[in-house]
């Protein structure tokens, strides 16, 4: 496999071309399916990739931050080939979505937001653009797994790989009923929203992240993760039960360098508030991001 993190040259405790140094072939493999299956579907969808967004098979070397992924020859060691990663947002909005594209694209992430309706994907992606960042809005509802699907694979196909993939879009306030007043009717939305949807993006972003050989998945959720509350029993139910399939991904994946962790923020997103502002927030998901420890984690103490 491909040593990273060295300048060029400083590989295997000796001085060697990048150039000489070649991935194994089944790593070959895999990223020749991926990079196949992007122009499959910028084919498709008749989108052309950025350019110089990205090549899965040529050597890497990864930047301190991980949104950065230079591309060393010797010859030019002092003005590397450079490409881009990409952080997804499930559920962008103009408040934590916005906050956490901006702090990741700053590192150099490109930013793909996910949202609901396409005017709000375009409102969005235009404001960060304006604000020089890569930024490429997708429309897509959650419960709606096709639609998902699509959207994460047209963000693949025109912005690079994905290895940030954010899953937060707000609940709806229908899925917050008592729990005696909640039939089983009522938990068909909260279920879609919040298990269906965190498996098909996974599904999605999954083989990206396995070429990549890293990436992190981030759940975002309210207090009701950690303690269910009666009077908001399908966020209660629907969030216990994606907090578990969190926890089973953390186990499972951390050996293949993807770190899976969620943050619960209790209570509302409060501007202003130095532990809950959207600002506040993007800094604690990126840190969660860089230090890659542990799988559940606080933004504020749940009685706040």
């Amino acid at each position: 496999m491909v040593q990273r993190g060295l300048p060029c040259g400083a590989r295997g405790g000796g001085w060697t071309c990048p150039s000489t140094v070649r991935p194994t072939k089944n790593a070959l493999r895999a990223n020749l399916a991926i990079v196949g299956r992007v122009r499959e579907i910028a084919q498709r969808a008749g989108i052309t990739p950025a350019r110089g967004t990205w090549s899965a098979v040529n050597d890497e070397q990864r930047g301190p931050t991980g949104g950065m992924l230079p591309l060393v020859g010797c010859s030019t060691p002092e003005a590397p080939r450079k490409i881009m990663t990409t952080i997804a947002i499930i559920g962008a909005g103009p408040g934590l979505g916005v906050a956490v594209a901006r702090r990741f694209g700053r590192e150099g992430f490109d930013v793909a937001l996910i949202t609901r309706t396409a005017d709000r994907a375009q409102t969005l992606s235009a404001e960060l653009a304006g604000e020089g960042l890569t930024a490429r809005g997708f429309a897509a509802d959650v419960r709606d797994p096709k639609a998902l699907e699509a959207a994460l694979d047209a963000a693949t196909a025109t912005l690079g790989p994905i290895e940030v993939m954010q899953y937060s879009p707000a609940p709806q306030r229908e899925f917050m009923r008592p729990v005696l007043e909640t039939t089983p009717a009522d938990l068909v939305g909260p279920i879609e929203f919040s298990v269906y949807g965190p498996v098909v993006a996974v599904h999605q972003v999954l083989p990206g992240m396995r070429a990549l050989g890293r990436g992190t998945i981030l759940l975002i959720n309210g207090g009701t993760a950690a303690v269910p509350h009666p009077d908001r029993a399908g966020t209660s139910l629907a969030f216990a039960a994606e907090s578990a399939y969190g926890h089973l991904l953390h186990g499972v994946l951390a050996d293949e360098g993807i770190h899976v962790a969620q943050l619960v923020i209790p209570g509302a997103i409060s501007p202003g508030h130095p532990r809950k502002d959207p600002a506040a927030l993007a800094e604690t998901i990126w840190n969660i991001h860089q230090d890659r420890h542990g799988y559940r984690h606080f933004a504020d103490d749940l009685d706040s």
